[in-house]
């Protein structure tokens, strides 16, 4: 991507949650990821988050046997960087 005059940078906060065994529970995990997107407005800014955001599937056995996984469930917050 080029960088020109009308892109500015936006923090994205991205909320991913845990399934276990391929379900959610109540006690399962979030977490809260940071991207830093280059995009003309805010809407570019969520949408390329969300398509990056999506692109990342992690699954895992635990000590005891589970399959975790995360999967992407929101784009929480957005905030323009200035500077």
């Amino acid at each position: 991507m080029t960088t020109d005059s009308k892109s500015r940078m936006f923090t994205v906060a991205v909320l991913y949650r845990s399934l276990r065994d391929g379900r959610y529970l109540p006690d399962n995990v979030w977490e809260e990821s940071l991207l830093l997107i280059r995009a003309e407005d805010e809407a570019q800014a969520v949408s390329r988050a969300e398509a990056i955001a999506k692109g990342r599937h992690v699954e895992y056995t635990n000590s005891i046997g589970e399959i975790l996984s995360w999967e992407f469930a929101v784009v929480e917050r957005v905030y323009e960087v200035e500077g």
